[in-house]
């Protein structure tokens, strides 16, 4: 994560939808594991830091491939508001990891999906320097 970046302001987008590129700028501003997903492609567009770490996969294993792959079973985008699926994420060369996915669109056609990850064994939002601590990934 770049800190000294200025962080944009939301103002700056009234009246239109901010550009890809700057949603992948703000996205490692959000400290839970996160990513865009292209929800009529599947494919993932942008990861942060925290689901790098989560996942143990580089950039390029995640960037451009469909989010299936990283999934033991179906999941579908399109969700209804507050419903938060658990799904088993497919680490890299670890066992796998239940984790809540809360899904919200961030563009006005709703191409552009944001997916925040809860880890489920704590049931609440996770800080993963303590995760990473405690042994669990």
């Amino acid at each position: 994560m770049n800190v000294s970046s200025p962080i944009p302001r939301p103002s700056i987008w009234r009246g239109k939808s901010p550009a890809l590129a700057d949603l992948g700028v703000l996205l490692d501003f959000v400290s839970d594991p996160a990513l865009i997903l292209d929800k009529v492609h599947g494919s993932i567009l942008f990861v942060n830091s925290a689901f790098l770490t989560l996942s143990a996969y580089s950039i390029t294993d995640l960037i451009g491939h469909p989010i299936q792959e990283f999934l033991q079973d179906p999941f579908e985008a399109a969700l209804p508001p507050g419903e938060e699926p658990i799904v088993k994420f497919l680490r890299k060369h670890r066992p796998l990891l239940d984790l809540k996915v809360s899904v919200n669109p961030i563009d006005a056609n709703g191409q552009w999906i944001l997916c925040k990850f809860i880890l489920v064994q704590r049931e609440q939002q996770w800080n993963w320097h303590e995760v990473l601590l405690n042994g669990v990934l």
